[in-house]
């Protein structure tokens, strides 16, 4: 990995007043070999948490390279990203119900999703494994037009646990683990599972489709097949105290939140009382898990997402799932290849001043994305909204601009101790309402 150091940073506070740069680089007015300091260029300087009557930070660009270190090297996998894409908004005025594909035949499904005008909206056929089941047993859940209950909205994938109890296409779910789903969204129903995220089994109360037959199944928990999305290790222990922890976290799976709860604790217990987290190039995945994790390091009701579409809603940490407090400094690198979930997860930290976010500006994709089962098991992603900041900043088209502009990273010249203080008051203060 190449090696970028900071030696020194500028900040740029925002207050009621104006805007006022603190330059404080020791070497501004000399040349230095290999060097690059990059102020503002315009596109977008707007502080971190935008509200008047508070000082934030929005900028801390002032770098300098390690002798012998490239001003132009890139970060490793630096290269054109796969892009998860979920979808784009579609022409306004559109009177397309996405959600009722899935009581279409599937071919006209398919055809309509293709006239939605919607570049992003597409059909994924069904396959032998589904990265983003975040249950873990093969099935697509979505709620019934009429009555709302929740349902088997598609079917079950061939050889999975589901399949393999006979639970069917249309089968009613009143139950999930003993609690019952009515009137809760499946958003909630899935909730609940992620609250005993490691059990093996999950319990369902089944009513057959076409019948007032029900029965209780217990299904396994399968995510063989799913990639480890996590890679973690401690990079550097310095005179001063400073442990630093790294994890990178390639996408948002069935298994990423599992798999940072167990490198969150690994590192711990190695003594980590930094964390640096790389999301360069992951390009999204499950909504769901990307807030889940962003909750392992946020409390006390704070806002994570907003959302705009059908309904408007904010969505908070309002579990107690913390893993790592606010004395442990975090840093989280983005590049054009971070996409979707991840800007969410990476704007949550950032807004609740929880991380500073160093890199290049990410990819700028905010659009809200419906996975709707259609009767053959493929799954259609129909775009329905679209997803603000915790402090309503939009991300669709624009990204989320780093607080540091740079090109690769040395987690071992950072210093934490700086970026402790710049993420505390009156540095930086979280949105509230």
């Amino acid at each position: 990995m190449p090696h970028l150091q900071i030696l020194a940073l500028s900040l740029l506070m925002a207050s009621v007043d104006g805007f006022s740069r603190i330059a404080t680089h020791p070497l501004i007015g000399k040349k230095v070999e290999g060097s690059s300091f990059s102020a503002d260029d315009g596109t977008d300087t707007t502080p971190v948490c935008s509200v008047a009557r508070r000082s934030f930070i929005a900028s801390a660009t002032a770098l300098i390279l390690r002798p012998g270190a490239s001003a132009a090297a890139a970060a490793e996998g630096d290269a054109a990203p796969e892009i998860f894409m979920e979808g784009e908004l579609a022409s306004s005025g559109t009177q397309f119900d996405p959600f009722r594909l899935e009581r279409m035949p599937s071919r006209k499904a398919k055809r309509a999703v293709e006239q939605y005008g919607d570049r992003y909206s597409r059909v994924v056929r069904a396959g032998s494994v589904d990265p983003y089941d975040m249950i873990g047993v093969g099935i697509t859940l979505n709620q019934a037009e009429r009555g709302g209950q929740v349902i088997v909205s598609a079917l079950p994938r061939k050889g999975s646990p589901a399949h393999d109890a006979g639970l069917q296409l249309g089968d009613k779910v009143l139950t999930v683990n003993g609690k019952s789903t009515a009137g809760e969204s499946v958003f909630q129903v899935v909730e609940h599972v992620f609250e005993n995220a490691r059990a093996k089994t999950i319990s369902l109360g089944v009513e057959q489709a076409g019948s007032n037959e029900r029965r209780n199944v217990v299904l396994p928990r399968d995510f063989s097949g799913i990639a480890d999305p996590v890679r973690y290790q401690v990079l550097d222990k310095r005179p001063d105290g400073t442990a630093v922890g790294y994890v990178q976290l390639r996408t948002f799976n069935s298994r990423s939140y599992l798999r940072m709860m167990d490198a969150l604790s690994s590192l711990k217990s190695q003594g980590a009382n930094a964390l640096a987290i790389d999301v360069r190039n992951n390009g999204g995945g499950s909504l769901q898990s990307a807030l889940w994790i962003a909750k392992l390091f946020l409390g006390g009701n704070k806002i994570i997402v907003r959302t705009e579409g059908r309904e408007r809603s904010v969505y908070r940490a309002t579990k107690s799932n913390v893993m790592v407090g606010t004395s442990v400094p975090i840093v989280l690198m983005i590049n054009k290849g971070s996409a979707s979930a991840t800007e969410i997860f990476a704007s949550a930290l950032r807004d609740n001043c929880r991380a500073l976010v160093i890199g290049q500006t990410s990819y700028g994709k905010g659009l809200i994305q419906a996975g709707i089962g259609l009767k053959d098991g493929s799954r259609a992603f129909v775009t329905t909204g679209k997803y603000l900041t915790a402090n309503g900043r939009e991300i669709q088209g624009r990204g989320i601009t780093p607080d540091v502009r740079m090109k690769g990273t040395d987690l071992a010249a950072i210093d934490f101790k700086r970026v402790s203080d710049m993420l505390s008051p009156p540095n930086c203060l979280p949105p509230s309402g």
